[in-house]
């Protein structure tokens, strides 16, 4: 996204502030997961892995560690996209 993770971000003008785990969390969400890639590539990727990629990265920082997935799960999930993820 280019953006700092130590920032604090708004999504709207209805929404109370966060980090960019919460901003990240809040645009998947909302179905806009893409909006988290930095805007230089210039739609210079493949969406569908991108999101898969923004997909696999928010259930490792999961809050409650017992909830992410396990280091050879992850591998796994980035390694083959006909893995259906949680």
């Amino acid at each position: 996204s280019g953006k700092k993770n130590s920032g604090v971000y708004h999504m709207d003008e209805t929404s109370t502030a966060g980090n960019l785990v919460t901003y990240a969390w809040r645009l998947w969400r909302n179905g806009s997961p893409l909006e988290l890639v930095d805007p230089n590539i210039r739609r210079n990727y493949q969406r569908n892995e991108v999101t898969r990629c923004i997909h696999i990265a928010l259930l490792c920082i999961q809050e409650n560690p017992e909830d992410r997935p396990m280091l050879s799960t992850i591998i796994l999930m980035l390694n083959t996209s006909t893995v259906t993820l949680p």
